[in-house]
C-alpha cells in the first residue's frame, strides 16, 4: 500500500517541501503509534512531541496523522513508516526515491533470521525497516544494526524501527573514524556521492589504506572502512555511482577486490533509478571465494517495461530474476586486467571483442580414430550383443546427432580401447563429403570405437565446453576458417596436423555454458518439431491409404 493511495497524503501534500517535513511526518506517527500500543520509549516520544509542537504547520501535521490513524491496525503503522521514510520530500509529489532498490538489495543480500545485519549510514532507517517490515512476522528475527552522523536521523529512524518492532541498535557515530568496528553477516552501504571530507581523519586498516591515494573517490573510502566489519561468509551491497567503477585513480581498490576474488557481482541501474537527479548508479556485491563476476545492465533488462528505470516492484523482481540466472553473464580478471580494472560495462565488452584466440591442443586433446574403415571389421561383426560397437561417418547425422542403437557391433579384442570415446568427446568426419561434428552425450554402456580416421577432440573441462566447440565449428566463421584447412571438392579432407592448432575464439567457460545451455535447449525444440511433423506426415499417409483402397 502506498502513501498516495490514502487520505494521510492529500492532507500533507501541502507541506511536503517544508523544513524537516519527512522527520515531522514521521514523529507524529510514532506518537500516534505509541497511543495505539499504549506503550513509548520516552526519549524517542519526548523528541517526536518536540518535533510536532514547534511551529503551527508541525502541529497542523501532528493533528492530521493522529486523526486519520486512530484506526490503523500494526500492519498498516508499518507500511505508512515505511512508504515515509522512503519518499523524497523535495518535491510535492512525493515520488518514491528508493524503495525499489531498497527491495532488489533486500533480496540480494538473502537475509536468514539468526544474521546480523548493518547499514553503515542508515539515515532515516529506511533500509532496515523495509528488512524488518518483511520478516515483521517471524518469531526470530536478525539483528539490525545501523551508523548514522546525524542525531536527528538517529532519533527517526529509531523511530521507525520501533514502530516494525525490530531488534535493532542505531549508533550515533562518524564510523569513518572509527579504529575498529563489529562484525556483521551481511552489510549495506549507501555512502554520500562527492562530499568534502578530510581523508587523513579516516581510520583504514593498512592493507587497505595502501589502494587509496589522495585522488580516491569518497565513497570508496566508505566500503572499505564497512569491508574491515565484513565477516569472511558474509555479503556486502553497495550503492555507488558509476564513475566510481572507471576512475583511474580508483583502480587499486578495484584490482584488489579483483585479484581477490571479492566481487560477486556488479548491476548497472537504469538511469534516474532515482527521482533526484543523482548519477548513473550500480550496486556492487561483494562476497568471499568468486572465480568470476557477474554483470547485470539494468537497463537492457528492463527496456521493455511500461515505466523506464528503476521504478516498480515488478523491475525490481526483474533484475533479480536476470542476477540469478544460471546463464547470465560472467567475466573473469583477464577480461579487465588490460583496461586498468576497468569495470564499466562497455569497457569488459570491447575487451572481449578483443581476445586471442586459442589454439585447440591448448585446451583439449585431440587424436585420432582407427585407420580402420567400415569394411576392415567385415569379419568381426556380430548379431548379438557385444561390448564394442563401431561409429562410421554415416553414422552421424547432418546436424550431427547420432542414433546409437543403429551401430554395428563387433567382436574385438582391447588393442581399440586407445580409439574408444567418453562422454564429452567431439567427433569430426576428417574424410567425407560434408564435414560433420557431433558431440558424445549420454551413449550407451559400450566401448564405441571411431574408425574411418575421423578426428576426436577430448577438451578439458575446466577451460572449453564440447557443445560450444560444435556451435563454433558449425558456425558461418567457424566453417570458413576449416576451409583453409581442407583439401578436395567432392571428398572433403581435414588436415589432421593443421586442426590440432586450429585456433577458436574462447570466452569464459561461464560465457561458453550459457551459450551451450541456449543451443540445447534450442535444440531440443527442434526435435518436439520434427518429431511433432513425423506424426503429421504418418497420420497423412494413413488417411491416403484409406481413402484409396
Amino acid at each position: 500500500m502506498g502513501l498516495e493511495n490514502n487520505s494521510l497524503y492529500y492532507q500533507i501534500v501541502p507541506y511536503a517541501t517544508m523544513y524537516n517535513a519527512k522527520a515531522i511526518c514521521i514523529s507524529a506517527l510514532y506518537i500516534s503509534y505509541c497511543d495505539y500500543c499504549l506503550r513509548k520509549n520516552e526519549t524517542l516520544y519526548k523528541y517526536a512531541y518536540s518535533l510536532c509542537n514547534k511551529d503551527n504547520n508541525s502541529k497542523y501535521i501532528l493533528n492530521v496523522i493522529s486523526k486519520i490513524t486512530r484506526k490503523y491496525s500494526k500492519d498498516f503503522y508499518i507500511k505508512v513508516a515505511i512508504d515515509l521514510a522512503s519518499k523524497d520530500f523535495s518535491n510535492n509529489f512525493f515520488s518514491n526515491s528508493n524503495i525499489y532498490i531498497t527491495d532488489l538489495i533486500y533480496k540480494l543480500l538473502d537475509m536468514h533470521n539468526s544474521e546480523s545485519l548493518c547499514d553503515f549510514g542508515s539515515g532515516y532507517g529506511a533500509f532496515l525497516g523495509y528488512v524488518s517490515s518483511i520478516q515483521s512476522t517471524e518469531v526470530f528475527k536478525p539483528a539490525l544494526f545501523g551508523y548514522e552522523i546525524n542525531d536527528d536521523s538517529v532519533f527517526i529512524s529509531k523511530m521507525i524501527l520501533e514502530i516494525c518492532s525490530s531488534k535493532y541498535d542505531v549508533e550515533l557515530c562518524d564510523y569513518l573514524k572509527e579504529i575498529s568496528l563489529p562484525k556483521y553477516d551481511k552489510i549495506y552501504v549507501f555512502p554520500p556521492f562527492g562530499i568534502k571530507y578530510n581523508k587523513e581523519l579516516i581510520k583504514l586498516d593498512n592493507y587497505l589504506l595502501k589502494l587509496t591515494n589522495p585522488r580516491t573517490s569518497i565513497e570508496w573510502l566508505f566500503v572499505l572502512k564497512a569491508m574491515e566489519s565484513f565477516k569472511s561468509n558474509g555479503k556486502l551491497i553497495t550503492l555507488l555511482p558509476e564513475y566510481t567503477m572507471f576512475k583511474a585513480s580508483d583502480s587499486l581498490i578495484r584490482k584488489y577486490l579483483i585479484e581477490n576474488g571479492l566481487i560477486e557481482g556488479i548491476i548497472s541501474l537504469p538511469s534516474n533509478s532515482f527521482s533526484n537527479n543523482k548519477p548513473k548508479l550500480c550496486l556492487l556485491i561483494i562476497s568471499n571465494n568468486n572465480k568470476d563476476f557477474k554483470y547485470i545492465n539494468g537497463e537492457e533488462i528492463l527496456r521493455d517495461l511500461p515505466v523506464k528505470g528503476l521504478k516498480s516492484y515488478e523491475a525490481s523482481n526483474d533484475l533479480f530474476v536476470a542476477y540469478n540466472l544460471d546463464s547470465v553473464e560472467k567475466y573473469e580478471l583477464k577480461n579487465v586486467e588490460k583496461v586498468h580494472y576497468n569495470l564499466a560495462y562497455n569497457a569488459i565488452l570491447k575487451n572481449m571483442e578483443n581476445n586471442v584466440k586459442t589454439e585447440l591442443i591448448n585446451v583439449a586433446d585431440v587424436f585420432r580414430g582407427s585407420a580402420l574403415t567400415l569394411s576392415n571389421f567385415k569379419d568381426f561383426m556380430v548379431s548379438t550383443d557385444s561390448q564394442y560397437q563401431i561409429l562410421t561417418s554415416s553414422d552421424i547425422d547432418e546436424d550431427g546427432l547420432i542414433d546409437y542403437s543403429r551401430l554395428t557391433n563387433v567382436g574385438v579384442d582391447r588393442k581399440f580401447d586407445k580409439y574408444v570415446l567418453e562422454e564429452d568427446d567431439i567427433v569430426l568426419t576428417a574424410k567425407s563429403t560434408k564435414v560433420k561434428v557431433a558431440v558424445i552425450k549420454n551413449k550407451p554402456n559400450k566401448k564405441i570405437i571411431v574408425t574411418g580416421g575421423m578426428i576426436i577432440v577430448r577438451p578439458n573441462k575446466e577451460k572449453m565446453n564440447s557443445y560450444y566447440l560444435k556451435i563454433y565449428l558449425d558456425s558461418l566463421k567457424g566453417r570458413e576458417q576449416l576451409s583453409t584447412i581442407q583439401k578436395g571438392n567432392v571428398i572433403i579432407t581435414i588436415s589432421f596436423e593443421n586442426f590440432r592448432k586450429f585456433k577458436i575464439d574462447l570466452p569464459l567457460l561461464s560465457e561458453q555454458e550459457r551459450i551451450a545451455d541456449k543451443y540445447n535447449v534450442i535444440c531440443e525444440n527442434l526435435k518436439k518439431k520434427k518429431d511433432e511433423v513425423k506424426v503429421l506426415e504418418e497420420s497423412l499417409k494413413d488417411f491416403i491409404d484409406k481413402c484409396i483402397e
